[in-house]
This record gives C-alpha cells, sequence and structure tokens, in this order.
C-alpha cells in the first residue's frame, strides 16, 4: 500500500506520492504519532544486492510555525547523529528538506515493537524469560543514553522495537540534553521547558505532572510501566487526563513525599490537593499483592522471581526521583538472571 504525505499547505496539490526527491521510492505506512507520519521507503541509489529498505518519518505541517517543525526535526537529527555509533538505536541519513516539510529517514527494521508483542501475548503477559531478555537490554540502552547526557523522555511499548536478544530504541523527537553543562549541548540544542506532558501519559512520570525538574529518572519510570504492562499484559496506570493521571498513580502508591508537593507552585497544589482528595490513596502493599495475584498459575515463574520482581519495580517506581534507581543501578539487580 502506498500513503500520501501530508499536505504542506504551501502548494496547490501534493507532490509526486511515489517519489520523493528523485531516490526514495514510498512504500506501506509503518505507523502515525502526532508529529509525523512514518513510512516504508525504498533507496534507489543502493547497488544491486544491498537492502534498500528504510523507515522515513515525515513531519507533520503546521501552518505558521514552518520553522519551530524544522528545529524539532533537526534536534532529532542531532540526536540520532550523536547516538549513531550505539548499536541500540536506528541509524539515519542526514535531514532532509522537500516540498515544504521535513523528513528524517533511518535504517528500516523489521522488528515488531513491544506493543505489537504485548498485544499478541494478551491478558496472559509476555513469558518471563522474555521480559528478562528485553528487560535487561533495555536498561543497558538506557543506561548508554543517560551517560551521553540525554533523557528519551517518551519511552513506551510504541517507541522500542524487540529483537531476539535486546530492544532498540526509537523516536528521539522529545529528547533532551540532562543540564546546559553535559557534553551531549554541543550537539543536542534543546529549546524543550520542562512540560508537565512530556512522555505518553501512562508512562508519565509524577515530577513531571508536578512540573519540577525533569531528570533521566523519568525513563526509568517509563520503563518500569513498561515491564509492569508486560507482566500484566495491560498498562497498570491510566488516567483520563493528567490529574487523573496523578490520581491513579496516588491510588497505587499513596500521596506524595513532601521533598516533591513542597517544590512545587500554589497552582500546582491546588490540582495536587484534589487528586489526593478523589484519590482512593494507596498503600506500600499494594505493589506485591498486584504481582502476587497476577498469572498464580505460570510455572515458569519460580517462588524466586516474584520477590524480586516487586523489589526491582519498587525501585523503577519510587514516587521521589530523588530515590528512585538509575537505570545503572537497575541492571545490577539480582531479578535479571534467576531462573
Amino acid at each position: 500500500m502506498t500513503v500520501e504525505l501530508p499536505h504542506s499547505g504551501k502548494r496547490g496539490r501534493d507532490p509526486p506520492v511515489h517519489v520523493l526527491l528523485d531516490r526514495f521510492k514510498l512504500g506501506e505506512h509503518l505507523g502515525k504519532g502526532a508529529y509525523g507520519t512514518v513510512v516504508r521507503v525504498k533507496d534507489t541509489w543502493c547497488a544491486d544486492g544491498i537492502d534498500s529498505d528504510c523507515a522515513m518519518k515525515v513531519f507533520h505541517p503546521i501552518d505558521g510555525h514552518d520553522d519551530e517543525v524544522h528545529d524539532e526535526v533537526m534536534q532529532e537529527a542531532n540526536v540520532l547523529n550523536y547516538i549513531s555509533k550505539y548499536p541500540s538505536v536506528a541509524h539515519h541519513f542526514p535531514c532532509l528538506r522537500a516540498h515544504g516539510r521535513n523528513f528524517v529517514v533511518m535504517d528500516y527494521l523489521a522488528y515488531p515493537t513491544l506493543k505489537q508483542s504485548i498485544k499478541k501475548t494478551g491478558a496472559r503477559g509476555m513469558p518471563i524469560d522474555r521480559i528478562q531478555t528485553l528487560g535487561l537490554g533495555m536498561l543497558h540502552a538506557l543506561s548508554a543514553l543517560h551517560n551521553m547526557g540525554l533523557i528519551h523522555r517518551d519511552i513506551k511499548p510504541d517507541n522500542v522495537m524487540c529483537t531476539a536478544k535486546s530492544a532498540i530504541i526509537i523516536d528521539f523527537g522529545l529528547t533532551v540534553t540532562v543540564d546546559p553543562s553535559s557534553p551531549s549541548a554541543k550537539f543536542v540544542q534543546s529549546t524543550w521547558t520542562d512540560t508537565p506532558y512530556a512522555v505518553t501519559r501512562p508512562y508519565r512520570a509524577p515530577e513531571i505532572i508536578l512540573e519540577l525538574p525533569q531528570t533521566t529518572a523519568v525513563d526509568v519510570w517509563a520503563w518500569g510501566c513498561c515491564l509492569m504492562e508486560m507482566f500484566a499484559g495491560c498498562a497498570i496506570l491510566r488516567g483520563m487526563d493528567n490529574w487523573g493521571q496523578l490520581e491513579c498513580i496516588i491510588n497505587r502508591f499513596g500521596t506524595l513525599p513532601p521533598s516533591m508537593t513542597d517544590r512545587t507552585t500554589a497552582r500546582v497544589t491546588t490540582n495536587v490537593q484534589r487528586a489526593e482528595t478523589n484519590a482512593r490513596c494507596g498503600n506500600v502493599f499494594w505493589l506485591p499483592q498486584y504481582i502476587a495475584a497476577l498469572r498464580p498459575s505460570d510455572v515458569s515463574i519460580t517462588k524466586e522471581m516474584r520477590p524480586l520482581f516487586v523489589d526491582m519495580i519498587s525501585h523503577m517506581l519510587a514516587l521521589d526521583p530523588a530515590l528512585r534507581w538509575t537505570a545503572a543501578q537497575c541492571i545490577e539487580h539480582e531479578f535479571w538472571t534467576v531462573a
């Protein structure tokens, strides 16, 4: 199936659908997000016998905001270029612009996303050995990314591709530097503020909702939510909006610590108080009880595995980001090697 790209708004007709820049032939639609459409393309400049399949991310045009869209494209391209030598990310071509729109072309990865893998296994959850393989592989990728001074800020099942032995991170459109003094700031000039809408909602850490500074800990929280989804077969935190999401978090893990709430603005504090009133207010026993009740007949989950899984997830989903484990610390957990 071929697809048409979103119209740039600057021409009376769309450019040719099947050929763009006389190089890439458009093929099947691979996915669509808030900022762009991804399609499969063939690179016609490849020599015979060389795999010519690529993935093209075409950024949606926004009338009157072409410069901002171009900056976002350059941001993602700069991130990809900066981390291109790391094996757990997709390699890419230079950022391109044609027909009034911006796009990035990268490796086509013929692997399922984590979302597709979770959907395939359904309510029974993914096999525990598969969770161990993907979970550990992803932590290694996050640790490397964080060591480079970068925060992904959109870790979710859609943005993780599953290989036989590891995981690959994709979509770096929201990635920012840890701080302006980080070495990555030389390559990734971020203009993002600490928006309360970074990270897709079911994987959004509480400090993001509270509009507190965002650190690499937001990626660890998001991956902890993904691991729980792999185990349970569905997302465990699903609020209807940002403050509904906070209610879900409080329901599961209890009230937020003063180390977080004392640093918020008056407006945020009012919303936090309302969320705490509406929430049933969870307790520290919810997570072990919930995990203990899941998959009781799964013989592959040994008696030793459950408490180790609870312990690791508890550290990844600590409410206070200052107490949350880093990806490097999570890698050392015993859960990954227990059989």
